[in-house]
């Protein structure tokens, strides 16, 4: 007698497939997208050599050094490639930011690129850091003279339609620090923006609701 064997009961047990194992990729979204404090040490004003050879380091490590060193070229506005540039010099502005005292960092928020930030504190501090002060209270001195410089020279530049404001700061005592001067000019500039769109009558400004 012939036994018919069915298709199915011939066919062997399928094994299962063996997959590749994909690499995985370093997760740093996190790091790059979170204000971290980047160095264990923050600058003090005292610390600046310490300070920008560990923020070296963890540039490096992050492939971001050219912003520091203009490798990395601010790209034209109208190009493809502008919005990323943006980004990451933002980031890494607020990496440096961060890593520094509130009392210093204030004096640093106005800044457009990486670059110019880095270069004005390596300015600032690696000269100080120099100057060999003989007590913390002539390094307290001496930054405070610095500081003062620098509001006299941002006020300087500015436009004639500033000058209300410009002898507002200059009578305060003591002058406040460049950061507040920078933030006080900003929204002088936007009052006078607002200013500009209304009708005076008899002393008073009217606005146009369509145009706020």
């Amino acid at each position: 007698m012939s036994v018919n064997v069915s298709d199915s009961d011939s066919e062997s047990p399928s094994s299962p497939k063996s997959e590749t194992p994909q690499p995985t990729q370093p997760d740093r979204s996190y790091h790059e997208n979170h204000p971290v404090q980047i160095t264990t040490n923050r600058m003090n004003g005292g610390n600046y050599f310490r300070w920008s050879r560990s923020v070296r380091m963890y540039l490096r490590g992050r492939g971001k050094i050219g912003y520091i060193t203009r490798d990395k070229k601010q790209p034209d506005k109208k190009g493809a490639d502008f919005n990323t540039w943006d980004a990451e010099n933002s980031m890494v502005m607020t990496w440096l930011v961060n890593s520094m005292t509130e009392e210093i960092s204030a004096n640093y928020l106005c800044y457009a690129t990486a670059k110019d930030l880095w270069d004005n504190v390596s300015q600032m501090y690696s000269d100080l850091e120099n100057q060999s002060q003989k007590s913390p209270e002539d390094c307290k001195h001496y930054t405070k003279t610095v500081d003062v410089s620098r509001v006299f020279k941002f006020l300087a530049g500015l436009n004639v339609e500033f000058d209300e404001v410009h002898g507002r700061i200059l009578g305060r005592n003591p002058i406040p620090q460049i950061g507040e001067v920078f933030a006080e000019v900003r929204r002088e500039e936007s009052r006078t923006q607002v200013i500009g769109t209304a009708r005076e009558i008899n002393g008073l400004y009217y606005f146009d609701e369509n145009l706020l």
